[in-house]
């Protein structure tokens, strides 16, 4: 990878994926999506370990690890 263009070798998406993900986060900013529902496990920092393996169980929609404080 050359040092002075590292991000050379990133794969450039698509302009439609980008409208899509912007449209996306519109709707989650917006509220007009529930993420409460999305959330389905949640984890302080302390117990990451515990939460990522959470996360490779089909059940699992979204694991969140939170973190307390500044």
């Amino acid at each position: 990878m050359d040092p002075v263009r590292p991000h050379s070798r990133r794969r450039r998406h698509s302009p439609a994926r980008h409208r899509l993900f912007r449209s996306r986060s519109q709707r989650f900013a917006s509220g007009a999506v529930d993420t409460a529902e999305i959330v389905t496990a949640t984890y302080p920092l302390e117990d990451a370990a515990k939460a990522f393996a959470a996360s490779v169980d089909p059940e699992q929609v979204k694991v969140l690890v939170t973190v307390d404080g500044p």
